[in-house]
């Protein structure tokens, strides 16, 4: 794609306007043919970009003043992360208070440092196509378990990031082996996806003919992520002609986009 998203909100095919020649798009995706192009409606073209880059912090918000009486007033004083995408989040500092007289009344200037967590990595071994859900105050963790033949769905829970790879994490199968159902082999890059106010698994799945397609699975109203019995059935993924997503596509994310 090579569109040019204008100040005004304008799009601008780059091609069209003789202004990008052709080798200087590059991909390395497998059958993507260079120069394809395609032109969107501003909003949509910004929107799509921010979706699909890098998420970025591009500035961080504290209050210009605070009222404190004791150094926990101080710790309690946040600040918010501004992400590219126009996303926030909260985020702890770690003030500077060496030079403050808590038993002394007037104005300080102090500086801090937003904490920020590390994880280890890899964070889970023999889990590929890792994808982490924020979910009614809850974090959900699912991806593809090379330690099992890549056979079943297995999502972890916790209240904070790193407790999903905690050494002792449950995982809860929530599909499995099901040979009458073509749920055999290759249960292939799930992925959690809110759809309006339901929640989805998106994922592939092959029978015991070998040949990932793409399904999707609802959870139940009222349902809960880690009880198998709370999902709807899987079912296979079509066009907008009812015509079933490409046979044989790699990954679910390739189905995905392809759905949209």
């Amino acid at each position: 794609m090579a569109v040019r998203i204008n100040a005004d909100g304008s799009s601008l095919n780059l091609f069209r306007e003789g202004m990008l020649a052709h080798d200087m798009v590059r991909t390395d995706i497998e059958g993507a043919v260079e120069a394809n192009v395609i032109e969107v409606e501003g909003d949509f073209g910004r929107n799509l970009l921010h979706r699909r880059s890098p998420l970025m912090n591009e500035a961080i918000g504290v209050p210009e003043t605070a009222v404190i009486k004791t150094i926990d007033d101080i710790h309690a004083v946040t600040a918010t992360a501004i992400y590219t995408d126009g996303s926030k989040a909260v985020k702890q500092v770690k003030w500077k208070t060496d030079d403050i007289n808590f038993h002394q009344s007037g104005s300080y200037e102090i500086t801090g440092t937003v904490i920020q967590p590390f994880y280890p990595f890899p964070v889970a071994v023999g889990r590929a196509d890792p994808h982490i859900l924020r979910w009614q105050d809850k974090y959900y963790f699912i991806a593809t378990n090379d330690d099992n033949d890549n056979i079943g769905l297995y999502v972890r829970e916790a209240d904070i990031i790193q407790g999903l790879f905690a050494p002792d994490i449950i995982e809860h199968v929530v599909l499995d082996k099901v040979d009458s159902r073509g749920y055999t082999q290759t249960f292939w890059a799930p992925e959690f996806h809110v759809v309006g106010n339901d929640l989805y698994i998106f994922f592939a799945v092959s029978s015991s003919v070998w040949g990932p397609q793409a399904h999707i699975m609802k959870l139940k109203n009222q349902g809960r992520i880690l009880n198998a019995s709370d999902w709807e059935l899987p079912i296979r993924m079509v066009n907008k002609d009812g015509v079933y997503l490409g046979r044989f596509a790699r990954t679910a994310r390739h189905w995905i986009l392809h759905s949209i």
